[in-house]
């Protein structure tokens, strides 16, 4: 069953091990991309302002989408979400690394803000926390975050790529996740389901 999230409802690994039982054979889709396996959100008690006129990033980002200045601020709801740990499959949300159509630049932005590529709607995440590439093979930049993009427990410094790996854990913040491939993650549905 889907996760609401302010941002959308999130599949998670469960409802992808469904679709795969009910899929006739040689039938099942996998994610057209890479994806990031999260902790699936728990709602957190207190609401959270962004404000989008100081943060340039964020600024940018909605002018070029929109076209227009973006507002003074936009209060968020539902409260922002806390992720749990990887567990149960019906508790790990399967998140898309795409580019959003008329992205400008190379890079897939990743955040908390509504306007980033990949919608990361828990409250450790930054606005604008990390850049993905894909240009030469998978590489991962950190934003400038508050509290720091990891990959396999080493911290990132702002600006750097570092070259990303099918199955490495990468953290935003206090966010833990999993990047995965389309066919290592059909291999990670096909496991959890033994």
């Amino acid at each position: 069953m889907p996760i609401s999230t302010p941002s959308g409802d999130l599949r998670t690994l469960a409802d992808w091990l469904e679709s795969y039982r009910s899929a006739p054979m040689g039938h099942f889709v996998p994610p057209a991309g890479p994806v990031l396996l999260v902790g699936a959100p728990v709602a957190e008690s207190s609401k959270v302002r962004i404000d989008l006129t100081h943060n340039h990033q964020i600024h940018d980002l909605y002018q070029a989408r929109s076209g227009n200045e973006p507002p003074t601020q936009v209060q968020s709801s539902p409260a922002t979400l806390a992720p749990r740990p990887l567990n149960r499959p019906e508790e790990q949300a399967v998140i898309a690394v795409l580019r959003r159509p008329m992205t400008p630049g190379p890079h897939i932005s990743v955040g908390r803000a509504p306007i980033c590529d990949v919608v990361l709607p828990f409250g450790r995440v930054s606005k604008v926390h990390a850049y993905l590439s894909d240009s030469m093979g998978w590489t991962i930049s950190d934003a400038g975050s508050t509290n720091g993009t990891l990959v396999n427990d080493q911290k990132l410094v702002a600006g750097e790529w570092k070259p990303l790996r099918d199955g490495q854990k990468v953290g935003f913040g206090t966010l833990q996740a999993e990047f995965w491939l389309p066919a290592s993650f059909v291999n990670r549905v096909l496991a959890t389901r033994r």
